[in-house]
């Protein structure tokens, strides 16, 4: 699509703005659709533009006439999440180019860079990814061991790398079991996958070249992790396990374009650790879905599912794809649900408490990101502020859950710091303004003093204006290109007084300036554009503030996702008489 799309560009004179798009495409993958932001719109050229008006049922329109006519397509950019997921579910890379600068302060041409790549496997929007499964990309590589291959799997909202060995024959199996969404690989396994891949119809990505070589791999791996170990692999990781381990972490950070601060180290289970079930077992069972309509609804999963939460949700998932055999795992989780069943008060309490709790895991990998927004910072206030009364309920007894909830660290002053921090209802737009409150910052204060006394000043001042004209019907008034002014109609002209400057003539109305208004405008519109740059600042440094307690936030996630998988099963053993 990339020489598509510059094959249709030669020859051509191009606006500064256009050979900008053009420069921009080169930088992208092949097979990826551009997004370039111009003002309130994504824009979409040449064959982008075409794909996009098929495949989102967009108006595909053209820029100039005749034969210089380029196809040319557009978005608002207030809803490009659901364009982008649309696109992406149909097996397209999109490459989002954004305005890098405040138009309003650039001299010339807006600075505009590619800020992310949207794969599969690397959606961060949380409308895009369903609740109950996990979000992996995979990478294949060929295992020491003859006829089997190395197996790595990167969730980059939960910040969670596994790794395993399977044989050839069971590959798609894996990779369908663990809920894979993108597949990417050496081109060397490319050849020898791809077919029994795309049959499946899993997307398959081949990465160039062959690869940094083994001492590379070790070096990059030991900065990143602190050695050169995975959690459950004794001594040093084979090179496979440290190599797959690299490529899903050097391919994600090149498609959100920073480095993943936020990856926990590492761990390999065994397959033989668990259960197999194979695909066609899975879908006989009906495990996720049923069989013949392929619908959740009726599934094993839709009926003994009662959690509270999406992380519980993916947890009772996982444990329903991947059944304990070892009795030493087995037992701890059997008595923490035979607890739950039989404290039928206290697990109605506890599920009570978690109705306020939102999807930490993923809200932290959005900060990890780079892409969690004030409403998503309000929604992990919210379920921090919630922990305490979950831990005061389960902490009681002398369950295995309960021993957890007992040494829980509950990231109390993250939950101090937001609710310090934010409004109420946090907005979406992180530049729009409105995300903090009162008190937190002194400067802050002051600005949105200026900015938001305005209403009761206009009041005033309208109220007076009227006393002293006696034009009863004269208002004060605001709009973006005149700023503000007091409106007179045209029937009571006459009574203007002489220190009024005319500012506008319309047919049956007159506006007006007066030097007091005019400081007014100056002094609450500069507050308000100032208020936004000290909120933006402060937001930044809040997201720096938080990213370093992600491990731990973490934690507490997948605590509660355990906890709340539990008394789905409690509650549906009760519910159902199940022993």
């Amino acid at each position: 699509m990339v020489q598509t799309t510059l094959q249709q560009a030669e020859g051509r004179k191009l606006t500064p703005m256009l050979r900008q798009y053009i420069d921009a495409k080169k930088q992208c993958p092949d097979d990826s659709i551009l997004l370039f932001r111009m003002g309130d719109f994504f824009e979409l050229f040449f064959e982008d533009a075409r794909v996009a008006a098929r495949e989102l049922d967009i108006v595909l329109t053209a820029r100039d006439k005749g034969a210089d006519a380029i196809p040319m397509a557009g978005v608002p950019h207030h809803s490009i999440t659901s364009y982008i997921a649309r696109l992406v579910e149909r097996g397209y890379t999109v490459a989002i180019c954004d305005q890098v600068e405040d138009p309003r302060q650039a001299k010339g041409l807006v600075k505009r860079e590619i800020t992310q790549l949207v794969t599969p496997g690397t959606v961060s929007d949380l409308d895009s990814l369903g609740p109950t499964s996990r979000a992996y990309l995979a990478c294949v590589e060929p295992a020491s061991n003859d006829g089997m291959w190395c197996l790595g799997f990167l969730d980059m909202l939960a910040g969670e790398i596994v790794v395993t060995e399977c044989a050839k024959a069971t590959l798609i199996d894996e990779l369908r079991r663990m809920s894979v969404r993108e597949v990417i690989a050496r081109e060397s396994v490319v050849s020898q996958i791809g077919e029994s891949v795309r049959k499946v119809q899993l997307p398959l990505r081949q990465l160039e070249g062959a690869g940094p070589g083994p001492e590379a791999i070790r070096r990059t791996f030991a900065q990143r992790f602190g050695s050169l170990s995975i959690d459950g692999v004794p001594g040093e990781a084979s090179l496979p396990f440290l190599s797959a381990v690299e490529s899903l972490v050097h391919f994600t950070e090149g498609t959100q374009r920073r480095s993943l601060r936020h990856l926990s180290l590492p761990r390999a289970y065994r397959v033989a650790d668990f259960l197999t079930l194979d695909e066609t077992t899975r879908t006989n069972l009906e495990l996720i879905r049923t069989q013949r309509e392929g619908k959740k609804e009726g599934s094993l999963l839709w009926h003994i599912n009662r959690c509270q939460t999406a992380m519980g949700a993916r947890t009772l998932s996982h444990w329903l794809h991947f059944p304990l055999r070892s009795l030493d795992s087995i037992q701890p989780r059997l008595d923490s649900v035979s607890y739950l069943k039989t404290n039928r008060k206290l697990r109605h309490a506890a599920q009570q408490a978690l109705h306020g709790v939102r999807d930490i895991e993923r809200l932290v990998g959005r900060i990890a990101v780079g892409r969690a927004n004030p409403k998503d910072l309000g929604a992990l206030r919210d379920s921090l502020v919630a922990a305490p009364d979950i831990q005061n309920v389960l902490s009681a007894g002398e369950s295995p859950i309960s021993h957890k909830w007992k040494q829980a660290d509950l990231v109390k002053e993250v939950a101090q710091l937001l609710d310090r921090a934010l409004v109420e209802a946090p907005p979406t737009a992180i530049t729009d303004g409105g995300i903090f409150k009162l008190g937190y910052e002194e400067q802050l204060d002051q600005y949105i003093t200026d900015s938001t006394q305005g209403h009761e000043f206009l009041a005033e001042l309208e109220a007076r204006e009227r006393e002293n004209t006696g034009i009863s019907k004269l208002k004060v008034r605001y709009n973006k290109v005149f700023g503000y002014f007091l409106e007179v109609s045209r029937a009571n002209a006459d009574k203007v007084p002489e220190h009024y400057v005319r500012k506008q003539t319309l047919v049956n109305a007159e506006r007006f300036i007066t030097e007091e208004l005019k400081e007014f405008e100056t002094r609450v519109l500069g507050a308000d554009e100032k208020r936004k740059t000290e909120e933006l600042r402060l937001y930044n440094e809040l997201l720096e503030t938080l990213a370093g307690d992600i491990n731990r936030l973490r934690q507490l996630a997948r605590l509660i996702g355990e906890t709340d998988a539990a008394m789905s099963l409690a509650e549906v053993a009760d519910e159902c008489r199940w022993v």
